[in-house]
């Protein structure tokens, strides 16, 4: 891809290169889970940002199929029922209000919210009839066909940890946006680009096939003025909110003791090498560290960000 999938622009830096024959071998390492036959005849993956948009992604885009995703969803946290985007943004969606979720997963954020009117979308099977099952309206159609059915009639649009696995995310806001009413509201949730999250190790699910994109803060603000939006908030949860403390600190560790011992951290991506094998060290030294937070406000910034768009009462 020799262009941004939001601004179309081809000023790009190059980020890093990954060999997806890595990729493949992590996700079976760590999750069981065969990827290969989806990077049929592509050897690597290339991380670029715009110096437009600020947006990042990999290219190719390679994103997961059904299948790939009913394996994940075996995984017991891989849909949480309590994530902390759900509470905050519940607080900022007005009682009665029409409510679209795109990417509803098996519907806890619906299931959860009280005297709304819901309309979920959800492609993986599985998810979409568990959803149904808690009493929910979902249906597998795509947000592009929804926009163009009902263009400006919901009060809130939402999406948590969506965006960031979609292969044309332009098209996927410009959508949502055009679905919120005058004077309603879009938010988002992403995992932040301006976190410890960027300099994972080995940390294939923000990779193809399951992230195909990654988000920092001015990106954001670019796609809300993009989309004739104004963002109104910008929250990054802590690491307590996420319950990623020990996360954190595991990269911490693994940063500072390679440095200590004279070696350059590879970067945010794979490393097969003395990097690699340091995690059973650094786990159990975060498992300690963490008791040295004694307070949320210790804590730098979590995984997720959440942002809150609004639409003028007024289009321009």
């Amino acid at each position: 891809m020799s262009h941004c999938p939001l601004s179309g622009d081809s000023d790009l830096e190059t980020i890093m290169t990954v060999r997806t024959s890595e990729v493949a071998a992590v996700y079976q390492a760590h999750f069981g889970t065969e990827v290969g036959p989806l990077f049929q005849g592509i050897e690597t993956l290339t991380l670029r940002r715009s110096r437009v948009s600020d947006l990042m992604f990999f290219d190719p885009p390679v994103t997961g199929d059904t299948r790939f995703y009913e394996q994940l969803a075996r995984i017991d946290w891989y849909y949480s029922a309590d994530k902390h985007e759900f509470a905050y943004s519940r607080q900022r969606i007005p009682a009665g209000a029409r409510v679209l979720e795109v990417g509803c997963g098996p519907g806890f954020f619906g299931a959860s919210l009280k005297n709304h009117v819901y309309l979920g979308l959800e492609f993986n099977p599985t998810a979409r009839a568990q959803a149904q099952a808690r009493g929910l309206h979902v249906e597998a159609t795509d947000v592009a066909d929804v926009a163009r059915r009902e263009p400006g009639s919901f009060d809130a649009v939402v999406s948590f940890q969506v965006l960031e696995h979609v292969d044309d995310p332009g098209v996927f806001l410009e959508s949502c946006a055009a679905l919120v009413r005058p004077g309603g509201r879009l938010i988002v949730s992403v995992p932040s680009a301006d976190s410890f999250m960027r300099f994972n190790l080995n940390d294939v699910l923000n990779m193809p096939p399951h992230h195909v994109t990654w988000w920092s803060d001015r990106c954001l603000a670019w796609c809300a003025e993009r989309y004739g939006l104004r963002l109104t908030e910008l929250h990054h949860q802590s690491l307590s909110d996420g319950g990623h403390r020990q996360w954190f600190l595991q990269q911490f560790s693994e940063r500072a003791l390679l440095k200590y011992l004279g070696i350059a951290p590879t970067g945010p991506m794979l490393d097969m090498g003395l990097q690699g094998r340091l995690r059973t060290l650094t786990g159990a030294l975060a498992q300690i560290l963490e008791f040295g937070f004694e307070d949320p406000m210790m804590e730098p910034r979590g995984h997720t960000v959440v942002a809150i768009m609004d639409k003028p009462e007024t289009e321009p």
